[in-house]
């Protein structure tokens, strides 16, 4: 069973419902790029707490890497590790963070129950109120294999996969495992001929990204691409790739009026569609160096909703014209990013 969530608020609303079925033995795994102070982390450490209570155990795997410590100095924002540190102090058999270092930039939420249906929860968003009225998509899976599939992976390091029966295939990044499986999905969605329409919505892009969209053009396919009017970070690069892809016959592009941070591609075609969802962006650091959680995604109504959510945000979008970007911050930004 899969849905989509399209507001904070609701994301919230779900990841606290989901935490308040766990119980005894239950497993609970955060795997976050960004966690941030606020109201609703508050709430939501809050039901952590009666979970861990009732005998849950917890994993936070949450980026503590150069990544996001440059990324919180170029933003100036604050992080909500040092209470979690002291939820893990607090109560030490059942809570407990990742020891590693590698850049972490996953979006995901794990809820693994014994006897019940696990939930995994997925997508683009982060935690903290800062992103209470960002645009954000996570998708919620409930199904009996993905928690031992997702908790045997990316817990345990085992080469664990979903089903071939599934209507979710995972494709991401494990740094510390060396592997690297996004670019090489996104590439061959946008290869497959049987699609000749793309919806793609993406926070930041760099050339890397736009070769890959341009597999699409190749064999004769449309793409309709939204990107945020003004992004919180990498603007430049993000005009500097538009500025020529927007030469491309069969690409529209649209900018959203306000910040966007989904991460999706719908692909469609003839009796096909298909869809992307996850957390990394149409940037090389997304492909050779971030750890990523995306998810093929074949189910046909969850693939409906992501249409009529990418038509809502279209409603909210402008045609995009080239604007003057900085040529020497450009070339950083994409370096960097």
């Amino acid at each position: 069973m899969l849905n989509l969530v399209t507001t904070y608020n609701e994301s919230v609303e779900v990841i606290c419902r989901e935490i308040m079925d766990c119980g005894e033995g239950d497993q609970i795994v955060f795997s976050l790029y960004i966690w941030e102070p606020g109201l609703s982390s508050e709430r939501v450490l809050g039901e952590i707490e009666k979970a861990v209570q009732r005998g849950a155990f917890v994993i936070f795997d949450i980026d503590r890497s150069y990544v996001v410590r440059f990324a919180r100095f170029v933003e100036k924002t604050k992080t909500f590790i040092d209470e979690l540190a002291a939820l893990e102090t607090k109560y030490p058999s059942n809570v407990s963070r990742s020891k590693g270092f590698f850049p972490n930039h996953k979006k995901y939420y794990l809820f693994k129950r014994g006897n019940k249906l696990s939930t995994l929860i997925f997508g683009s968003m982060n935690l903290g109120d800062r992103f209470s009225d960002w645009k954000d998509v996570l998708v919620v899976f409930k199904d009996l294999e993905i928690g031992n599939v997702v908790y045997d992976r990316f817990t345990l390091g085992k080469n664990a996969k979903t089903s071939e029966t599934s209507p979710i295939k995972i494709a991401a990044n494990e740094p510390s495992r060396k592997i690297f499986e996004v670019e090489p999905a996104l590439a061959e969605l946008f290869k497959d001929k049987s699609f000749d329409n793309y919806k793609v919505v993406t926070p930041y892009i760099d050339r890397r990204g736009g070769a890959l969209l341009q597999k699409a053009l190749d064999h004769g396919a449309k793409i309709q691409l939204i990107i945020p009017a003004c992004a919180n970070i990498y603007q430049n690069a993000n005009m500097r790739t538009l500025t020529a892809f927007s030469r491309n016959e069969g690409v529209t592009i649209y900018l959203y009026k306000k910040m966007i941070h989904v991460k999706e591609v719908l692909a469609t075609g003839d009796n096909n569609i298909k869809s992307c969802i996850g957390s990394a962006n149409l940037k090389k650091n997304s492909f050779d160096t971030l750890g990523e959680f995306n998810c093929i995604i074949s189910d046909f109504e969850l693939n409906k909703q992501v249409a009529v959510e990418f038509e809502s945000i279209l409603c909210d979008c402008k045609l995009f014209a080239p604007t003057p970007y900085k040529k020497i911050m450009s070339r950083l930004e994409e370096f960097f990013g």
